[in-house]
């Protein structure tokens, strides 16, 4: 079990900002090559809402009330962007209620609340790692389970989209292709609810899509940090299906059920040299930037990819802080 770290004297508390860690193990290997990123690693999240989309007769509508927030800006993608603002996490921003059979394990996708809104309709998640040499780096690949759409890009270039239009550019509106009723509906034309995993589970699973076997082009890599930008598009639900999911009662339930735009793996490999693995703890004493809301752990560790940036202690005039 993790165990917090509490910050109790002052001169910690300054410094509440900056987190160090011990050296941790090696980096794994696995038969497909060295790791270089997977759920084990820290990666940065940021997501959208709008309203949600039903498919009636071959058209698109938005139904519900407006939920609509933000989309992040379109260099995103690029290994220039700053990202510190973005949510932090590793592990659990990546797992899916999908991947366990008792409810009571249910993760709903990048936080606990995931699930509890079929508004969330883009989700954007930044991975790093570092190459030492771009002309002796070896052949790397990507796989990644998700639901909804997926667009690829390493160091801002389109690298693989899936269940995604085939050509053309990729709006942060585009939806995914939509999934087919009997990921929904059971074969008595009930709703496939996740408790119910038994009756349900071919359906619930049917929500899982796969991209694999992902080579990267050498052509995009480049010294010193990459980003491996993965883009996820929410599927539109069926009307039919909308329409039996309006007489929940309750909207968190719906939500769970519905969900489709998240991120379950993902597993960027290399088979030869050139690129350091970014999952586990590097092997020196680290410090790094943690924002004083966010609860840290002794289990964790900083990027490497990240640089240091300066504290700011802000506090009201004539107060304590």
């Amino acid at each position: 079990m993790k165990k917090r770290i509490r910050m109790k004297t002052l001169v910690i508390s300054l410094l509440s900002a900056m987190i160090i860690s011990i050296p941790f193990p090696a980096n794994a290997q696995s038969s497909g090559g060295t790791i270089i990123l997977d759920t084990l690693g820290f990666w940065r999240f940021y997501f959208s809402l709008s309203n949600p989309v039903v498919l009636d007769n071959d058209k698109f509508q938005k139904v519900g009330v407006d939920t609509n927030s933000p989309l992040p800006p379109e260099e995103w993608i690029t290994t220039d962007f700053n990202d510190a603002g973005w949510l932090r996490m590793n592990n659990a921003p990546l797992a899916s209620w999908s991947n366990h059979v008792q409810i009571d394990k249910d993760n709903l996708g990048f936080s606990q609340s995931h699930g509890g809104t079929i508004a969330i309709s883009l989700l954007c998640v930044r991975g790093k790692f570092n190459v030492t040499s771009p002309l002796t780096a070896g052949k790397m690949n990507l796989a990644i389970v998700y639901r909804g759409g997926v667009v690829v890009y390493v160091n801002g270039k389109e690298v693989a989209r899936g269940n995604m239009p085939k050509e053309g550019k990729i709006e942060a509106s585009t939806p995914s292709e939509v999934y087919p009723l009997d990921a929904y509906l059971n074969d008595k034309g009930s709703i496939c609810v996740p408790g119910d995993y038994k009756t349900n589970s071919v359906g619930i699973n049917k929500r899982l899509r796969t991209l694999e076997n992902i080579t990267i082009p050498a052509g995009v890599l480049k010294k010193g940090t990459n980003v491996l930008a993965i883009e996820i598009h929410r599927a539109p639900l069926p009307k039919e299906v909308y329409e039996k999911a309006k007489k929940f009662k309750d909207p968190v339930e719906a939500g769970v059920i519905f969900d489709g735009c998240g991120l379950v793996t993902a597993r960027l490999t290399v088979n030869g040299g050139g690129v350091q693995p970014n999952t586990v703890r590097p092997p020196k004493t680290q410090i790094w930037n943690s924002p004083s809301l966010v609860s840290d752990y002794d289990a964790d560790w900083g990027d490497p990819n990240e640089p240091l940036k300066p504290l700011e202690l802000v506090g009201a005039r004539n107060g304590y802080f």
